[in-house]
């Protein structure tokens, strides 16, 4: 039988019957929940900015003036700063790369 035997009980991400992934919300560090409330301000800023959805899809660094829309967020940097504070993100990503990382998120 393929499968969790019933005595053992996953943790961490999984996925549910829809195939996909969940995890706990218990399995998170204290900066993973840092950094998600920083991003979800930034996306809310940016949101709340009515751009079409055309001005928000790209590649980070491709066009500046448009990553200004979201760079120029007071929000940016301080989800800039706080991915950086994820374990392992600087070893695996570097620092610098942070900011990077984060616009292309928002993208």
């Amino acid at each position: 039988m393929c499968g969790l035997d019933q005595s053992e009980k996953p943790t961490g991400a999984g996925r549910d019957a829809g195939d996909r992934v969940v995890s706990n919300e218990t399995d998170k560090t204290d900066e993973q929940s840092v950094a998600m409330v920083a991003m979800r301000s930034l996306l809310q800023d940016v949101i709340s900015q009515n751009r079409l959805i055309e001005s928000l899809r790209g590649t980070a660094f491709f066009d500046p003036e448009r990553d200004s829309a979201i760079t120029s967020q007071t929000s940016f940097k301080a989800a800039s700063n706080s991915v950086t504070n994820i374990p392992n993100f600087v070893s695996i990503f570097g620092a610098e790369s942070a900011y990077r990382i984060v616009l292309q998120f928002v993208y």
